[in-house]
């Protein structure tokens, strides 16, 4: 901003004063002074860093400028969890106040009172979410506030672009430009790979700034298989070698004296391992943080670990975007993080200034992890970040969109409808027969009513029920309510298949890192006592984080050369060094088979091998007119069968897989994971109600009545998006074709394939 402040810098910077902070951040300094130009802008940087500041003090200060022309809202502040409201609330309420503005926060869990309250009086900035914007553009009387809106403040850009909830949140902005059309669009979002892309498709027009903090932002983190716990430790806490070195390293954390936090992958970790330390100090000051937690008890866990109650957290991502919890003295995180952006995210709740280095660890499992954990830690400390990734016109989300405009305006003209869906990027390639085509099917399922001569939609007597139904673009699984009998008071919640397969009176799990013993179960309530021991944490839907081609083809060129982290300490060198000899690599795939199984080492990512386990399982189930299963990870997959299938023919799919990917939507309708995945495609289509019992859908007959549909196409062209990597097994297949990549062939396991082998998960229909 230059040494001489302006008054309107020092005013802003004042504020920043009694909130403790003597000078600017970097983001700040590079940011205001273009929100106060009226640009639309993306503001890039770290975790901590102070971005929130620099987007709501500058809109603060001009909506303060004219706070009595404002009569509805002047601002939205959207972010993506619930969970990050409660505490933006309380950082932006105390800027409001200095510039005499009024905060009100709106979202699934607030009270009927609130939202009435809010219609009569509309605070100047209101904070929300994206599902909660879309019943605001859709509502009769709340919408009419949006009129005055000048800013909006988009939270986590990165996390909320990546999928169908970012999507849908870009066409509710396009819907609210008919309402507000001149409003900025301020977007704040930790560091990403492709800031341009990303901003094309925030804004609106072509006027638009990008700007990157915190480019020299440094991060210095560590990879260790631990070890040191003596077979006592592992029996008093019942586990396994590696799990028991895992529970010893974070006891170890614990009594160093630091306030730490330990990420996991999954809640069902993150349980388990709070559930083990108990058992070795049932008083332990250790939490356990996820999404499936009742919120005053996750409140209570954020509130006293600031305050220093707690020495620790063992947590999921609930715990990665921007809750202020304070300077943390450790960040450890147990399993590979799987993504560099996940493991800088969460790295960065340590050291939260620019200036700081921000220390970590990855706890590994096995010599797979380390070797990952390495490359992730490696490209997290060069800045180099994964891209958002954004689909072309994802029809799903068109669907919906178009199914909320109708029931908002009762009818609509196509042309209008079109534009306003064009309006945003990665549907400006919409064509008018593709929409015509999607007009059609949604009118001959009877969600809304179309007359293609006229170009006129309409509601029909399903719109009102389908909206209410399909307002979140999150899969819809029901939940039930975890109570203490006694106290009455909400733990948690469940995931409705887990609770139709594991739950009944008398059955133990982990909730809270506690045992508990089910009562009895009402309606949509579990009610249970708590008990000593140890028992199973709960499944929970969508924890799966898939490693990206980039990363697992780097551990395999690290294999390839012999490169290993100069901080690895000498025994986990060592554990890598064995597993390598036998591992294979970028530049060589391994196919062994012993009996009815085989393994296929290849390093391109989760996506890719899930891939090609498809085309290998469906070639074999074809010619043998029987089941096959398969496994897979990042670097291998499994296969297994009958007797008779030999390792010649899965060479022989490897060597022509360029051929294969013509068959590749029949090896998909085979997949139980297509046909699972398809039930949530059509609920958005409006074929399937929200109250449909899934054990009874024949998603076959669904298939077979709509094949030739834009439902059928989507469904197909989603489950290539969300598990797919057409584009990366394609260059795998060209490396193979032109010699790049070699395969070697064993008639049994090598000691690298036995660390694959693991419980098989997915079953080819014949």
């Amino acid at each position: 901003m230059g040494e001489a402040r302006s008054k309107e810098e020092e005013r802003m910077l004042n504020v920043l004063r009694q909130r403790g902070f003597s000078e600017f951040t970097e983001p700040q300094e590079i940011g205001i002074p273009e929100i106060l130009k009226d640009q639309n802008l993306l503001l890039t940087s770290p975790t901590g860093s102070g971005k929130t500041e620099a987007a709501v003090l500058p809109v603060f200060l001009r909506l303060s400028d004219i706070r009595e022309q404002i009569n509805g809202f002047g601002a939205t502040y959207i972010t993506p969890l619930r969970a990050l409201n409660r505490d933006v609330l309380s950082r932006i309420e105390f800027y409001a106040k200095a510039f005499n503005l009024e905060v009100g926060v709106r979202h699934g869990d607030s009270s009927e009172s609130e939202r009435r309250y809010q219609v009569i009086h509309p605070p100047q900035v209101l904070i929300t979410t994206p599902e909660t914007l879309q019943l605001i553009v859709s509502g009769k009387r709340i919408r009419n506030h949006l009129k005055t809106v000048r800013y909006v403040i988009i939270d986590e850009v990165h996390e909320l672009l990546n999928d169908e909830r970012g999507w849908q949140l870009m066409i509710a902005l396009s819907r609210m430009r008919e309402i507000s059309p001149q409003f900025r669009i301020i977007a704040i979002s930790a560091t990403i790979g492709n800031p341009e892309e990303v901003s094309e498709n925030i804004f609106f027009d072509k006027e638009y700034k990008i700007l990157k903090a915190g480019s020299s932002k440094q991060y210095e983190i560590g990879v260790s298989m631990p070890s040191g716990a003596s077979p006592s430790f592992k029996d008093t806490i019942g586990s396994d070698e590696n799990y028991a070195q895992i529970i010893h390293y974070i006891m170890n954390l614990y009594v160093s004296e630091k306030q730490f936090i330990v990420f996991t992958n999954t809640r069902a970790t993150a349980e388990d391992i709070v559930m083990r330390l108990r058992l070795i100090d049932e008083k332990i000051l250790v939490e356990v943080h996820h999404g499936s937690l009742g919120k005053d008890i996750r409140t209570k866990i954020e509130d006293d670990f600031k305050r220093g109650k707690l020495k620790g957290i063992i947590c999921t991502s609930s715990m990665e975007l921007g809750i202020d919890i304070g300077s943390v003295d450790f960040v450890a995180q147990v399993n590979s993080p799987r993504q560099v952006i996940r493991l800088v995210q969460r790295v960065g709740r340590g050291k939260h200034t620019l200036a700081e280095t921000s220390k970590g660890e990855i706890i590994a499992m096995n010599e797979i992890e380390a070797e990952e954990g390495c490359v992730i830690s490696k490209f997290a400390e060069a800045n180099s970040i994964e891209n958002v990734l954004i689909r072309e016109k994802p029809m799903i989300v068109l669907a919906n969109q178009l199914m909320a405009l109708v029931h908002s305006e009762r009818e609509v003209n196509k042309t209008k409808a079109l534009d306003i869906f064009r309006r945003v990027n990665n549907f400006k390639s919409l064509t008018g027969d593709e929409f015509d085509s999607l007009l059609n099917f949604l009118a001959s399922v009877f969600v809304i009513k179309y007359d293609p001569v006229s170009g006129i939609i309409r509601r029909s007597g399903r719109t009102l029920k389908y909206f209410i139904e399909n307002i979140s673009m999150i899969p819809d699984e029901k939940r039930y309510v975890v109570k203490e009998s006694s106290a009455n008071k909400t733990i948690g919640f469940l995931d409705e298949g887990y609770v139709a397969t594991e739950i009944e009176v008398g059955s133990t799990f982990i909730l809270k890192g506690s045992t508990w013993r089910v009562l009895s179960v009402k309606d949509r309530y579990i009610y249970v006592d708590f008990i000593q021991g140890i028992s199973v944490p709960p499944s929970w839907s969508g924890e799966e984080i898939p490693v990206p081609y980039e990363i697992a083809m780097e551990v395999g060129r690290e294999r390839r050369y012999g490169l290993l982290d100069k901080n690895l300490d000498p025994f986990t060198k060592e554990k890598i060094r064995d597993f390598r000899k036998s591992a294979a690599n970028d530049r060589q795939i391994n196919v062994e088979k012993e009996g009815s199984t085989s393994i296929i080492q290849i390093t391109a990512g989760t996506k890719a091998n899930y891939t090609l386990a498809l085309i290998i399982t469906f070639k074999l189930s074809e010619k043998y007119g029987e089941s096959f299963l398969f496994d897979n990870s990042p670097y291998h997959i499994i296969i297994q069968g009958n007797m008779r299938y030999r390792t010649e023919e899965i060479v022989d799919v490897l060597e022509h897989l360029k051929d294969e990917f013509q068959n590749l939507d029949r090896c998909v309708e085979k997949s139980k994971n297509f046909m699972y995945s398809t039930i949530n495609v059509a609920k958005k289509f409006g074929i399937l109600s929200k109250e449909s019992d899934f054990t009874k859908v024949r998603i076959d007959r669904i298939f077979s009545s709509h094949r030739d549909s834009p439902f059928f196409t989507e469904a197909l062209e989603k489950f290539k998006w969300d598990y797919l990597d057409i584009e990366n097994l394609s260059k795998i297949a060209n490396f193979i074709s032109s010699g790049m990549i070699r395969i070697e062939v064993s008639q049994s396991f090598s000691s690298s394939s036995k660390l694959y082998m693991s419980s098989l998960k997915e079953k080819m229909m014949p």
